[in-house]
């Protein structure tokens, strides 16, 4: 048996209302290590401006934005595990616009700059193998990332999760994102300058839920003497259903993933896999099998 998440979590506020901090401790499931997981102080400048600092997930994929609490499967997708950017430690603003769109930008030390080393599996933070560096020993000269979410239906809230439970109106949820990294310089190691996308969407009625997303990432490999660049791309496509209001959801999700222009040596580089399962809902998200 593996307890593969066991955290505590933090968060109130500091003597303002406007002052706020979150902190999420995590106990690794291998040797029951306790690491900070997210570390996060923010500053509500209005009521639709708030800046943060601190180690926290980068504003990028929203598979991985959806607590793991929160998914229809046990775990995230491969496509999700393969281009999510997931902790990164940097400053940044989130800005609601208006009610139907909100906005979040982060400048941060890179893919995965927040994990701790146990957890460094990101074929893009290769080297020396370490993450969670001071900002002077990590593997990049500049990392950015920007997220803009559109609500075409619906309320914010359904967008926290995948089910669509039941008397929810229908919902519709669009986004977009990039980020941009920029190898160290003269760092020496195997990490390259990069620039990666997503685009996905969401929708919920009457008991259905979907969910659709596309990323690619483009790698500068500047220490290739053949000086070509590698384009990866993914997909996925997730379908939900309540079979029994509230209680009984079946689901199906699909992946693709094309890693053709990486050396093969002969291997199968255009990858697709299916996952289904049902979940049975005992109290919502808070006890479920």
């Amino acid at each position: 048996f593996s307890i593969s998440r066991l955290k505590l979590a933090f968060s109130g506020q500091v003597s303002d209302p406007r002052l706020k901090y979150s902190i999420v401790v995590n106990a690794a499931p291998d040797d029951n290590d306790v690491h900070t997981q997210e570390a996060v102080i923010s500053y509500d400048l209005t009521d639709n401006v708030t800046l943060w600092a601190g180690e926290t997930k980068a504003p990028f994929l929203r598979e991985e934005l959806i607590s793991s609490s929160r998914q229809l499967a046990v775990e995230r997708s491969v496509v999700n595990e393969v281009f999510t950017m997931g902790y990164v430690q940097g400053i940044g603003v989130d800005w609601s616009v208006s009610d139907m769109l909100r906005v979040s930008s982060s400048i941060n030390d890179g893919v995965r700059s927040g994990e701790n080393d146990n957890n460094n599996d990101a074929d893009l933070h290769i080297g020396n193998g370490q993450n969670n560096l001071e900002w002077d020993a990590d593997q990049s000269d500049f990392a950015m990332t920007t997220r803009a979410d559109v609500r075409l239906m619906g309320t914010w809230e359904q967008g926290d999760d995948f089910t669509a439970g039941t008397g929810e109106e229908t919902s519709v949820l669009l986004g977009a994102a990039v980020h941009y990294e920029a190898a160290e310089t003269g760092g020496g190691n195997n990490h390259d300058s990069f620039v990666t996308w997503t685009v996905d969407g969401s929708a919920e009625c009457s008991g259905w839920s979907v969910y659709l997303a596309t990323v690619g990432l483009h790698i500068d490999l500047d220490n290739d003497a053949a000086g070509e660049d590698l384009n990866l791309y993914g997909a996925l496509a997730q379908v939900g259903y309540q079979l029994v209001p509230d209680k009984l959801e079946p689901f199906v999700r699909w992946e693709y993933i094309d890693l053709s222009d990486i050396p093969a040596n002969g291997a199968d580089q255009e990858l697709q896999f299916v996952t289904a399962g049902f979940n049975w809902y005992l109290s919502g998200h808070a006890a479920k099998i």
